[in-house]
């Protein structure tokens, strides 16, 4: 007797493929510029948008993991990053991401400024699910950024 197998799906087959391309992409955003930009984790560089990588990054939901950024000016004069890690609450589209995260960058902000910093610039990295990067890259990104 042949062995049944689970019927083809061809939008889960997408969405992994699509998962699969964005593996070693991140998107950044500058509030300063207003731009959403794709780079490379591991260079930093700015890539150029191919229609796949347009679809893979606007077409589908993601659990987007997300690293809110500030450069600030502490209180001595000295400019340093700042950021906090935090997790979408549920799949959200590319565009969708501000919306989703407006009240927890808000207390970030508020944070920020509660302990005397004043903000120069904001923005934020987003990767899709499961991407973990340590101190030292997320500063090589956000300067590479512009933030």
């Amino acid at each position: 007797m042949a062995k049944k197998r689970k019927k083809y799906n061809p939008l889960k087959s997408a969405q992994s493929c699509a998962r699969a391309g964005l593996k070693d992409l991140i998107i950044t955003f500058n509030a300063e510029d207003q731009d959403c930009k794709v780079r490379s984790i591991k260079s930093g560089k700015e890539l150029t948008v191919s229609r796949n990588m347009f679809n893979a990054i606007w077409k589908f939901r993601y659990k987007w993991g997300l690293w809110l950024a500030a450069l600030i000016k502490e209180k001595n004069g000295k400019e340093a990053y700042t950021w906090m890690e935090v997790e979408s609450p549920f799949p959200v589209y590319h565009e969708e991401i501000n919306d989703s995260l407006s009240d927890q960058h808000a207390a970030f902000i508020a944070e920020e400024k509660a302990k005397g910093n004043q903000i120069i610039n904001l923005g934020w990295l987003a990767s899709h699910e499961g991407l973990r990067l340590d101190s030292d890259r997320v500063e090589f990104l956000l300067e590479a950024a512009g933030v």
